[in-house]
């Protein structure tokens, strides 16, 4: 299997430092607000890969961080009158049902950044004794030239860095580059009490505390979207390996491509922002997943109505292939290749998680079941469902029936409901039930006179 190594910039093969076994870090949100479509890209890719990962065979334990107290946390906590503890938890759990709109729940552990203030606290001191930290007026900073290797990751030069960031220049830093491992504070905010000073931890450290606690020195993979490239993961770089002495951190870096509106680049000062659960809602979870991973990973993906509508368009297919699989009551002697097409889906994906080209290899395949499907054998059928719900191990976009007949008539029942209210106008009413089922799950499908539903998984 072929991995683009971002350090690097080449191509390399996987090779896991034990074995069939993989340890994974990926940048988590910092938890004061709703997640918007272009963390929901970084985070389903990101699912996604570990669960292909999986189905390959490796035993994959997935971690993610939490940043639940920053200056962002603080702020919008004082704008609402909330602690910054009971705001963090709010927005944690939000992600969490975020995250399940889009079937994202590989993850194995969740590390909150304020359960290892002991660890931070003790890299803040290891590096100080080092001598390559340093206490100042308003923190404790990392002096970045001090680490030859700063700016490697992104292929800067030390002197294209010092100009990136000189706007950023404080007063009490020795170096316009260096950058907080310990924020002072005074005693009516949030913090933690050290010799150094009170305070709370900078933004870098947070994530190599934890990956040093929890994955070691050196692990296999660490992710992120490329915002992150600079400075969070050269920040990281430069903490852990100063502070193990090994030539590496991460065998493989991993970044996801950005993600604009109409190509225009998604910011709050354009204005264009769009929560994950705003975009859920109107197109649904399961298409939106699909849309996310319809484009290489590394690319920049461009959301507009036409891009979803295509991925929309494209789940039905799957989709509908199938129900009618499942439905399928008359056999004939046909059959079809799978393994053919399993190889072929399997070699895409072993190319540096080409999801975009296994994808197109599935709606092949669905084209010629549908072909061939009058024909198909019984034993047929079963392989092509059994194949079907294989590449959704790691795709996660099929929905299924509840499985539950009671259910199905309380939902059959809430739909005859809203048709007469539809035929008597009240149009208002009848779309606050649909709405109000599309948060429940249940994804309804206007066709003329028709209705039909199905459950988002």
């Amino acid at each position: 299997m072929l991995i683009f190594n971002t350090l690097t910039r080449r191509l390399e093969e996987l090779k896991p430092r034990d074995g069939r076994r993989l340890k994974i870090f990926v940048c988590g949100p910092t938890v004061y607000d709703y997640i918007h479509i272009g963390n929901g890209r970084t985070f389903v890719f990101f699912d996604a890969a570990v669960k292909y990962l999986r189905y390959r065979g490796y035993s994959v334990f997935y971690l993610q961080n939490i940043t639940d107290l920053d200056d962002k946390i603080i702020n919008r906590a004082k704008e609402t009158g909330t602690e910054p503890s009971v705001l963090a938890r709010r927005f944690f759990e939000a992600y969490l049902t975020d995250m399940a709109r889009v079937h994202a729940d590989a993850v194995s552990y969740y590390a909150f950044a304020t359960d290892f203030i002991r660890e931070i606290a003790n890299q803040v001191r290891r590096l100080l004794r080092m001598g390559v930290a340093y206490v100042a007026k308003d923190g404790v900073y990392f002096d970045v030239s001090t680490f030859k290797d700063y700016g490697k990751l992104s292929g800067q030069k030390l002197d294209q860095v010092m100009h990136m960031v000189r706007h950023e220049m404080s007063a009490s830093k020795r170096n316009p580059e260096d950058f907080a491992l310990w924020k002072f504070t005074d005693k009516h905010e949030e913090g933690w009490n050290y010799k150094w000073g009170r305070g709370r931890p900078g933004w870098h450290i947070e994530d190599t505390a934890i990956t040093e606690e929890m994955l070691g020195k050196t692990y296999d993979i660490h992710g992120g979207g490329t915002d992150l490239i600079f400075p969070h993961h050269e920040g990281e770089i430069a903490i852990m390996r100063t502070l193990s002495g090994n030539k590496k951190m991460a065998r493989y870096w991993i970044h996801s491509g950005m993600l604009n509106i109409s190509n225009k680049k998604m910011a709050k000062s354009e204005g264009n922002m769009i929560n994950l659960r705003d975009a859920a809602q109107k197109y649904g979870g399961n298409n939106l997943r699909l849309f996310f991973l319809s484009a290489g990973y590394r690319s920049e993906l461009i959301f507009d109505e036409s891009t979803v509508h295509e991925a929309t368009q494209n789940l039905n297919k799957i989709q509908s292939l199938y129900d009618r699989l499942m439905q399928k009551d008359s056999f004939g002697l046909g059959r079809i290749d799978v393994p053919e097409y399993r190889n072929r889906i399997v070699t895409a994906i072993d190319k540096d998680f080409d999801f975009r080209s296994g994808i197109m290899t599935l709606l092949d395949f669905a084209n010629r079941v549908n072909t061939e499907f009058n024909d198909l054998s019984e034993d047929a059928c079963k392989e092509c469902l059994h194949f079907l719900l294989e590449v959704d191990s790691f795709l996660c976009i099929l929905n299924f029936s509840s499985g539950h007949d009671q259910y199905d008539r309380i939902i059959d029942a809430i739909l005859e409901i809203r048709e007469m209210l539809r035929k008597r106008k009240e149009f208002e009413l009848s779309d606050k039930i649909r709405s109000m089922l599309s948060e429940a799950g249940v994804e309804i499908e206007d066709a003329g006179a028709k209705v039909t539903w199905r459950l988002r998984q």
